[in-house]
């Protein structure tokens, strides 16, 4: 993973925590202002790169939990019937997607488990290969 760097501007240039935004660096705030610059700076690539990652997971996990609170709210102030339904709609919508999201990652965990049973398979079987070598100049 890369580690990216925001560059010094006028604001930052001169404000103790702000001058690196560096992960092992000991203040609380200055740790806190990398993690938050990580996440969005994660979430930025994300778009350009296909597939997802931790941040967009959490961000989108993030946008539903907020537009339920929302959409509750607005049930108790309006006590509107169409709040229920949308509700009911945000609510299908996001396990949908925590579904898919559990799918995605258990492809992966499959394909890394199929990668390293190959890897085995490739390695006995030039393993036995050489032995069989081996064993074909031994009896020449």
């Amino acid at each position: 993973m890369t580690r990216h760097a925001l560059p010094p501007t006028s604001t930052t240039r001169f404000h103790p925590t702000f001058h690196s935004l560096n992960p092992q660096q000991n203040t609380l705030h200055g740790r806190q202002i990398y993690i938050m610059s990580k996440f969005f700076i994660d979430i930025w690539d994300s778009v350009f790169q296909p597939g997802t990652n931790r941040s967009l997971v959490v961000a989108t996990y993030a946008s539903f939990a907020a537009l339920q609170t929302t959409l509750v709210a607005l049930l108790i102030a309006t006590r509107s019937w169409h709040f229920v339904f949308l509700n009911v709609i945000c609510g299908g919508l996001w396990g949908a997607i925590v579904w898919f999201v559990n799918e995605l990652e258990e492809v992966k965990r499959v394909e890394a488990e199929a990668d390293r049973l190959r890897k085995l398979r490739k390695e006995s079987e030039s393993a036995s290969e050489a032995e069989g070598e081996e064993e074909g100049k031994k009896e020449q």
